[in-house]
C-alpha cells in the first residue's frame, strides 16, 4: 500500500506587505518609507529592471499591479501598456530625472498636434484639436503651428522673430507645468510621447485638463486618422479609438492609484 505525499501549500500568487517588515528594504529606501508597502510574487520581493524595490505608499496601486501581473503571466506583451510597466518607468526613469534642468522645446517642436496640414482638411483637424486650442487660450498662450515635414532645426529658421518669441512663451509655460506634475503624472506624459507620439495632449491628460475622449480625438487629428480625410478609413479611426482609449484609461488609473490621498491608502 502506497502512501500519498501531502502536497505543500502553494504560496499565494502575490502579496502586499509592509516595508517595515523587511529591515533591509527599509534601510535601502530610507525612513521615509516606514509606512510604505512592497510587492511579493510567489513569496519573493519584487524589484524593477534597474533593481529598485517594488515599493510605494499606495497599497491599492501595488495590489492592482499584483492582480495584473498574475492575470497576464507569460502572456504579458511589450506592446501592451500595463500598470507594471508604468510603475517601473516611474521608478527607473521619471524619479531619477526629478530636479534635473530640462526644457520641453524639442517635445513641442515635434508634437504633431501643433502641425496642421495646409489644405482644407485642416478644418477637420482643428475641430478635434479644439480642447488644445482652448487650453492655450485659457492660459493666455499664443497659438503656434509649425510647417509639416521639417526637422526641428529647419522649423526654428522658418518661425521668424515673432514666431520664436511665441515659442519661447509656450515652452516656458509648459516647463512650469511639467515641473508641477507628480512623478505619476510625468509618467503619463512620458508614455504619451513614447507610445502615442504626442506631447501637449499628454500633459493635458495628466492634469485632467482634457477627457479621455478629447485625448483620443487629438491623437486621431494629429496622426491624420480621421475617417474620410487624408485617405483615412473608418476602420483606422475605430481601431485608434479603441487602442488609444484603453491606453489613456490605464494611464489615468495608474495616476489616480499612485497619487491617491493618504486617507484611501
Amino acid at each position: 500500500m502506497t502512501t500519498r505525499k501531502k502536497s505543500l501549500p502553494s504560496k499565494p500568487a502575490f502579496a502586499v506587505v509592509p516595508v517595515a517588515d523587511y529591515p533591509e528594504i527599509l534601510a535601502e529606501l530610507g525612513e521615509a518609507a516606514q509606512n510604505w508597502f512592497c510587492l511579493q510574487q510567489r513569496g519573493y520581493l519584487q524589484r524593477t529592471p534597474r533593481g529598485i524595490p517594488f515599493a510605494h505608499p499606495s497599497r491599492p496601486l501595488l495590489e492592482a499591479i499584483g492582480v495584473e501581473v498574475t492575470k497576464l503571466g507569460a502572456e504579458q506583451s511589450l506592446k501592451q501598456l500595463t500598470l507594471y510597466m508604468m510603475f517601473c518607468t516611474m521608478r527607473d526613469y521619471v524619479e531619477p530625472e526629478a530636479g534635473e534642468p530640462s526644457t520641453c522645446q524639442s517635445s513641442i517642436l515635434t508634437d504633431p498636434t501643433l502641425h496642421l496640414c495646409g489644405g482644407p482638411e485642416a478644418m477637420d483637424q482643428v475641430a478635434l484639436l479644439g480642447p488644445l486650442h482652448e487650453d492655450f487660450r485659457r492660459r493666455g498662450l499664443p497659438t503656434i503651428s509649425f510647417p509639416q515635414g521639417m526637422p526641428p532645426e529647419a522649423q526654428l529658421k522658418c518661425l521668424g522673430e515673432s514666431g520664436k518669441l511665441a515659442l519661447e512663451q509656450v515652452v516656458a509655460a509648459f516647463d512650469t507645468r511639467l515641473a508641477a506634475l507628480s512623478p505619476a503624472q510625468q509618467c503619463v506624459v512620458k508614455y504619451g510621447g513614447h507610445a502615442h507620439h504626442v506631447f501637449v495632449p499628454a500633459v493635458m491628460l495628466a492634469e485632467s485638463a482634457c477627457s479621455v475622449d478629447e485625448y483620443i480625438g487629438m491623437f486621431i487629428a494629429a496622426h491624420c486618422l480621421i475617417a474620410g480625410v487624408f485617405g483615412g478609413t473608418q476602420r483606422d479611426e475605430d481601431l485608434a479609438r479603441i487602442r488609444i482609449g484603453m491606453d489613456a484609461t490605464l494611464m489615468l488609473r495608474f495616476r489616480d492609484l499612485a497619487d491617491a490621498p493618504p486617507a484611501v491608502r
